[in-house]
């Protein structure tokens, strides 16, 4: 065949009947046969026939016009005397040049014509058409109806249904052309019918004289008769016996009454069916062949017969000797279930199909009272050894000679051709032909073991003969039919398949039975632990998260994971990778030819996520033998996936990290999000029933229930609330303004002066190198012996208390530290801890009494250091300087520089390397001068015989000495008590937002400042 594309223009006369009020418009009538072919007259060929036929039977039949302007229009259009016919013009396409198969010896070829609109034309006036005419529709699933109108018989047209439904023939051996034209001269010649005829009248009668079917309706047709077979109802009807009342009474069996299937006459054909079929005679039926005359879809010419549940005589129904008739005949209809096809197409005698049947209802009916009903019986007897699903739901297949092409109803396996499916079905556009071709070859492979086996596979039989090889071209050939039969396995898959997973001394691939990842950081973490509550007594903050966070590890490594097959968290690889060792899977790769390879497929990575899962009890754990866990699921939908899913243990790892990185335990391992390459699935199911089988006897030995997977500890991983942060100095708490706190200040005390630390003026604004603790209000009592300083974090916190110290002095002795430490328990309850100091420049014993939430592994989260450095951000009100009283010259460090800098690589330093809440009261007493932090003994491990060591030495060894003169000379000896509330880890969060926004941004605008050039 020549393929072409030329558009041609095909002019025919047409004339307008009367116009049709009714439906408003004038019937369009062709009063010639010029418009079936292209003239192509003229031609010399010779011993050539060449022929151009138009298809007439979609041109337009009416002309539609308004009843307002239906006046004059057909005078307008044929003249006055009605004798000027118009025009129509067939906008066509010659798209072929075909041969056509010819008895005679005159060559016959012919142009395949493809007509794609009408015009209609004045008779006199081709140059502009009056209008366009629509074409009628080709007939196709769409406008014609597939579902039967009345009950079904079981004649050739429904059986070919069934064999197209079930797939029980390939489907290129169906001859759909011939097919077309018996559906065709049944609905031309009036037969009764349940099914809306398909074809129009004119396109009926020439496929019933023989003409073939053009391409698109042919195809049209093809889809029409899936539909019809997918809409098959459950229970058809046969006509199995007509006769007289008394012919029926004469055969009835000896207690029953009449029998419903009569006896074949020794005319027929049951005798050469019989030595076909492993049944009894007495449970074989043959329906009159008559209604098999036409064919069978893929068959041709074959022999149907019944196979019953149970022998003919069993089935009867009884009828009223007197009952009226009408003296007529009467016909026993049946009312059945077909519950299996299997076909025997030995080569030396014509195909036969067994209709393994179920009868349902018998009605006795009398012709000469319009088909009354005079008698009925109902029946439930099915198949003992045929337990399969009704063949309109059934698996396709075609079977090698006697072999059932049904499903089997046993558990359906959720492997590697079911994931196959289960893709297919959820998401065809991602099944190409390359896979399309691999599950072919995986079904051949299989389906030949079965045969050599001697057994039916699953899902029936694909290949007539799967001994014979499965080469490149015959792959070709079958794709199409391949996928057509996958596609309809996979929309009949069974709501229940049957996942098998291997138990492994008791466990299953779903379950962790030895550590996880963070195994090893946590034992170290147990022995820290251990170590600490031995030499200590207590356990640090970080040793004390830890083990909250080991405990919430372990419970989510512990717990059954839903999704299976997902490395790192469950066993196995997949369906499709590791598939009983298959040329199909990946896995085989290593013993043979990897066939996904060959075919340029990636490796497959196939997760299934289940609702729940089994759990299983230590008995059932300690059972012997192999054993296999069986779970009966539901899939629910398959999804693609782009990134690893959400998994128990990959949620906890999530959940836990901010947790890890607050308290700088370096124990979670981050979650892999790199992105997925490649193909990655998951099915959704539901889990119904579970089982252990054992796997050499196929007996269950436990029936394990299904439970959901239970919630983590997740108070674990919550931060209580901090009882520190809830304590207060003078009624000053962290977090209250400053307006509040100053309004409590000035109530204890009669401020004298009042000194502030603001930001605006430190040029650490320019570079971003802020200082911490820089900013706040110093109140200084009017006697000199108080000092109290509230700091605040602006710009991330300004004029908020984000900690707090007071210093008092008393004179000497004033001091009970007994006494001290009642009052303290009053006011705040048993401390911590209580540690004795020795403070800065001294040799005498101080003590700190501490209040703190959990105990840090730094050591000076217990203590505050003094330095005179820390005072030079106070300012007087005037900008000034501080003078601060004498007992000020060193200043109490609520957090250094050194420990708020960034760390080596830029970043923010973990929260969890600054003190938690902590308020502590510190009790000393002083026999130096006030605020006096001394240099102590120097020591130092350099040649003290360098001149320039040496003379520093000397130089360190006179302030020491003219130190020690000064603090003989005091007067002021005293005790001392400070008293400090802070949150240093809170506060470091908003420390470094302001140090961050001090790096993005100059801190005083430009107009703030006299210009300067530059």
């Amino acid at each position: 065949m020549s393929r072409i594309s030329l558009p041609v223009l095909i002019l025919c006369t047409v004339s307008l009947g009367e116009y049709d009020f009714e439906h408003q418009h004038f019937p369009l009538e062709h009063p010639g046969g010029d418009c079936d072919s292209v003239d192509i007259r003229g031609f010399d060929l010779g011993d050539m026939s060449v022929a151009a036929p138009v298809v007439t039977a979609y041109l337009p039949e009416h002309v539609s016009v308004p009843l307002d302007q239906a006046r004059g229009y057909k005078r307008s259009i044929m003249g006055p005397q009605g004798n000027e016919y118009p025009m129509l013009g067939i906008e066509a396409r010659i798209v072929a040049l075909r041969e056509k198969k010819s008895d005679s010896n005159i060559r016959r070829l012919e142009y395949g014509i493809e007509v794609e609109g009408t015009l209609l034309f004045r008779h006199n006036d081709l140059s502009q058409p009056i209008g366009r005419l629509p074409l009628i529709a080709i007939p196709s699933v769409d406008t014609v109806g597939t579902a039967p109108t009345g009950p079904v018989p079981v004649d050739w047209d429904t059986v070919s249904l069934l064999l197209l439904s079930g797939s029980a023939v390939d489907i290129d051996d169906i001859d759909f052309a011939a097919w077309a034209r018996q559906r065709a001269y049944r609905e031309s010649s009036g037969h009764p019918d349940p099914w809306t005829p398909f074809f129009r009248e004119q396109i009926a009668d020439d496929l019933a004289s023989g003409a073939q079917p053009e391409p698109e309706l042919l195809a049209n047709f093809v889809e029409w008769n899936r539909a019809r077979a997918n809409a098959l109802p459950e229970t058809l009807t046969v006509n199995t016996q007509t006769a007289t009342l008394d012919w029926l009474l004469e055969r009835k069996s000896p207690a029953e009454g009449a029998r419903i299937f009569p006896e074949p006459s020794d005319n027929s054909a049951f005798a050469a069916v019989m030595p076909r079929l492993n049944l009894p005679p007495e449970q074989l039926f043959v329906p009159g062949q008559h209604d098999f005359s036409a064919g069978l879809a893929g068959l041709g010419a074959a022999e149907v017969v019944f196979a019953l549940p149970a022998a003919r005589d069993q089935f009867t129904v009884k009828i009223d000797p007197d009952a009226k008739t009408g003296g007529d005949y009467l016909d026993v209809h049946v009312d059945l279930r077909v519950r299996d096809i299997r076909i025997d197409t030995d080569e030396n005698q014509s195909p036969l199909a067994a209709l393994y049947v179920e009868p349902v209802k018998a009605r006795v009916t009398a012709r000469a009272l319009g088909g009354a009903e005079i008698a009925s019986a109902t029946f439930d007897s099915r198949h003992p050894d045929t337990e399969v699903s009704d063949i309109v739901a059934a698996a396709p297949g075609s079977a090698p000679s006697g072999a059932s092409v049904s499903r089997s109803a046993a558990a359906f396996p959720f492997n590697a051709e079911a994931m196959d499916l289960l893709q297919l079905r959820y998401l065809p556009d991602t099944v190409d032909d390359r896979m399309i071709e691999l599950m072919m070859i995986a079904r051949h492979d299989y389906e030949a073991t079965m045969a050599k086996l001697g057994e039916v596979p699953v899902g029936a039989w694909f290949f007539r003969d799967p001994s014979k090889p499965l080469d490149g071209a015959e792959r070709t050939k079958r794709l199409a039919s391949f996928r057509e039969w996958s596609q309809k396995r996979a929309g009949s898959l069974p709501e229940r398949l049957t996942l098998t997973l291997e138990l492994r001394n008791g466990v299953a691939p779903f379950e962790h039975p030895h550590g996880g990842p963070h195994a090893i950081e946590c034992q170290s973490a147990d022995a820290r632990s251990d170590a600490q509550m031995a030499t200590q007594g207590s356990l640090t903050e970080k040793d004390a998260m830890a083990a909250k966070l080991c405990a919430y590890l372990d419970a989510a490594w512990s717990a059954p994971e839903p999704v299976l097959f997902d490395e790192g968290v469950s066993e196995g690889r997949g369906l499709r990778y590791d598939c009983g060792g298959e040329r199909y899977c990946p896995e085989h790769a290593v013993y043979a030819s990897n066939v996904r390879q060959e075919l340029g497929l990636p490796p497959p990575n196939d997760l299934v996520r289940l609702d729940r899962l089994p759990a299983l009890d230590e008995a059932t754990r300690k059972l012997e033998g192999e054993l296999v866990l069986e779970i009966d699921v539901a899939p629910t939908g398959v999804i693609p996936l782009t990134a690893r899913p959400h998994t128990i243990w990959r949620g906890a790892n999530r959940r836990a990290s901010p947790f890890d990185d607050e308290h700088g335990l370096g124990i979670v391992m981050e979650p892999d999000e790199t992105p997925l390459s490649g193909r990655w699935l998951m099915v959704e199911a539901k889990a119904i029933a579970a089982r252990v089988v054992n796997s050499e006897t196929g007996a269950t030995v436990a029936e394990p229930p299904l439970a959901a997977p239970g919630p983590l500890p997740e108070a674990l991983l919550e931060t209580s609330g901090s009882n520190v942060r809830n304590l207060d100095v003078l009624g000053i708490r962290l977090g209250m303004s400053f307006e509040d706190a100053e309004r409590l200040i000035r109530e204890h005390m009669e401020v004298g002066r009042v000194f502030k630390a603001d930001r605006a003026g430190q040029i650490g604004l320019a570079s971003g190198n802020l200082e911490p603790y820089s900013s706040g209000h110093l109140f200084v009592s009017r006697s000199e012996n108080e000092a109290i300083a509230i700091f605040d974090e602006p710009p991330a916190a300004p004029g908020v208390v984000l900690g707090v110290w007071r210093r008092l002095r008393l004179p000497k002795g004033s001091v009970d530290p007994t006494a001290l430490k009642a009052t303290l328990t009053e006011r705040y309850g048993a401390p911590n801890a209580i540690e004795e100091v020795y403070p800065t420049g001294t040799s005498d014993k101080g003590v700190v009494f501490l209040w703190r939430d959990v105990k840090h592994e730094r050591q000076d989260c217990g203590q505050l250091s003094q330095h005179a450095e820390s005072g030079r951000w106070w300012r007087d009100e005037a900008g000034a300087p501080a003078q601060p009283p004498s007992f000020l010259r060193h200043y109490p460090v609520l957090g250094s520089a050194y420990h708020f800098a960034s760390a080596v690589d830029g970043e923010d330093k973990p929260l969890s390397d600054f003190c938690p809440p902590i308020l502590g009261v510190w009790y000393a007493t002083y026999p130096v001068l006030p605020g006096s932090e001394g240099m102590g003994q120097f020591t130092t491990g350099a040649d003290p015989q360098v001149p320039q060591i040496k003379q520093w030495a000397e130089q360190v060894a006179k302030v020491a000495e003219q130190m020690e003169a000064d603090r003989a000379r005091s007067e002021s000896m005293a005790d001392e008590i400070m008293t400090w509330l802070n949150d240093q880890r809170g506060y470091a969060r908003l420390f470094f937002e302001s140090r961050r926004a001090a790096s993005a941004q100059p801190a005083v605008p430009a107009n703030a400042m006299p210009q300067v050039k530059f």
